[in-house]
């Protein structure tokens, strides 16, 4: 079968995810992890052996994504706030750090293909139509109007996700910060420049122990809900949506709506 992942933007953003991206061509990075040695050496990495993918704080983030987010890889709440790396929002655009990752969009950046509108607030698309079984209520066909004007339908059953993510409130504040937001959230978050955030902190710096993809706690999600079939309703934005298969086996895994 066939996978199909719509995500805001496609890879035409790989290029742009390499954060930092000229830093980071300029770094030596022996394993090819993706991770700079001066980086992996900071915090206790092997720099012999890919350490991407684990996640030695166990915050359900892991090496590579707290490189991109500026977090310590060695403290699972970098900035002593109560919320765990992955949960947070490091550029205050209403996406948490590890589905900025997923979205494959840069977490320290609220705006990042510099089109006027927060990541958070990014759509594939709008809910063209939903055509219920009136034999199995809560189940369906869903159509899917996507930017470019083309659609794409599939199946929703009692397996599909469907999630509600809040608008942003249109706050004047937020307008005025304008391009700081990044620069104020990454100074609040930074895991790299201070001292202290080198702290061991009883972590596990043996052999192997930045390689294991442990998948830690699962995020809350502040500004999302589960919703129903009855929210996919012809009009409403769809932040992003995961369709398994093709053709008249299509399914929805997943469908997250902004409303």
């Amino acid at each position: 079968m066939r996978k199909i992942k719509m995500l805001l933007f496609g890879v035409v953003l790989a290029a742009l995810l390499a954060v930092p991206g000229a830093a980071m061509a300029k770094s030596h990075d022996r394993d090819h992890d993706k991770l700079p040695d001066k980086w992996e050496h900071k915090f206790h990495l092997s720099t012999h052996k890919k350490s991407g993918k684990g996640d030695p704080d166990k915050d359900g983030l892991n090496n590579r994504g707290e490189f991109k987010s500026k977090t310590n890889p060695r403290k699972a709440d970098t900035d002593r706030d109560g919320v765990n790396d992955a949960n947070d929002d490091q550029d205050d655009d209403g996406v948490d750090n590890q589905d900025e990752m997923d979205e494959h969009t840069n977490p320290c950046d609220d705006d990042t293909d510099n089109d006027g509108v927060e990541d958070g607030e990014e759509t594939v698309g709008t809910v063209d139509t939903f055509v219920e079984d009136s034999a199995n209520p809560g189940t369906g066909v869903l159509t899917i109007k996507l930017a470019d004007g083309s659609t794409v339908s599939g199946k929703v059953d009692q397996n599909t996700e469907i999630e509600c993510r809040a608008p942003r409130a249109d706050d004047d504040a937020d307008d005025d910060a304008g391009d700081d937001n990044g620069d104020d959230a990454m100074a609040r978050h930074d895991g790299g420049d201070d001292d202290a955030t080198d702290d061991r902190d009883g972590d596990n710096s043996g052999p192997g122990s930045g390689d294991e993809d442990n998948s830690g706690p699962g995020r809350e999600g502040d500004d999302e809900r589960q919703c129903t079939t009855a929210d996919l309703t012809p009009g409403t934005p769809v932040h992003e949506a995961e369709l398994e298969g093709s053709g008249d086996n299509a399914v929805f895994e997943e469908v997250e709506l902004i409303k």
